[in-house]
């Protein structure tokens, strides 16, 4: 018999966080780990996970138990104050010029991003700012991703995973200066992994798994059925 394993997260309501907070550090806490996508790995592999929280910078991620390494690829942060200002006004003053020069119709988007991305250079805003701020703007604008600031930090992590590691949950821990953050989840396991991608809502555009048994992984955002 097929057998189909599930894994999701519901990363806008169930979050477990750390509350206690460190005092006499200059305001600073210790890090809060909400979610990591997808929460598990097959044996013998090495993969890319999503870790989002709270006071995530310059923090490392560490995993119970032998035969798990995790080594942090990339800080992921919404842009703030002046640099969040700065991303909005020349993301305005690009649309306005590249409409400008279409003659006052609407520009192609590859246009725009053109001059958003000269305009970016004048000011010393680096492509990967750029990024953040559109991730930043399709979530604040997704009826399906609202901001929280719980989960508005992030850490790309790679995963490597022994082909001799103990099969079961382990404990995944956000370690920063300050502290080491609540234990999430993380399955290790025998079998294939699938991870979900968007948009899958209809029979047209759902996921293609090549063989069961599987694991399948994915999140439910609000709105989701």
């Amino acid at each position: 018999m097929a057998r189909i394993f599930l894994r999701a997260i519901v990363s806008a309501s169930v979050v477990v966080l750390l509350a206690a907070t460190v005092l006499g550090q200059g305001g600073r806490q210790s890090p809060r780990a909400g979610f990591v996508y997808p929460a598990g790995g097959r044996l013998g592999e090495t993969f890319e996970v999503l870790v989002g929280g709270q006071y995530l910078k310059d923090a490392e991620v560490i995993v119970s138990g032998d035969g798990v390494r995790a080594e942090v690829l990339e800080y992921i942060a919404p842009p703030q104050g002046k640099e969040l200002q700065t991303l909005r006004e020349i993301s305005d003053q690009a649309r306005k010029q590249a409409r400008e020069n279409a003659g006052g119709k609407w520009p192609a988007p590859q246009a725009v991003r053109r001059i958003l991305l000269e305009l970016a250079k004048e000011k010393g805003i680096t492509e990967k700012q750029l990024e953040a701020f559109e991730r930043f703007n399709q979530q604040r604008n997704d009826p399906k991703r609202q901001l929280n600031p719980q989960l508005a930090e992030a850490l790309k992590v790679r995963v490597s995973v022994s082909p001799g590691a103990a099969v079961g949950v382990r404990e995944l821990r956000v370690l920063g200066r300050l502290g080491l953050s609540n234990p999430l989840r993380f399955h290790v396991g025998p079998l294939p992994e699938w991870s979900e991608t968007e948009s899958n809502d209809s029979q047209a555009t759902a996921n293609a798994v090549a063989g069961l048994p599987a694991v399948l992984n994915g999140q439910i955002m609000p709105g989701d059925v």
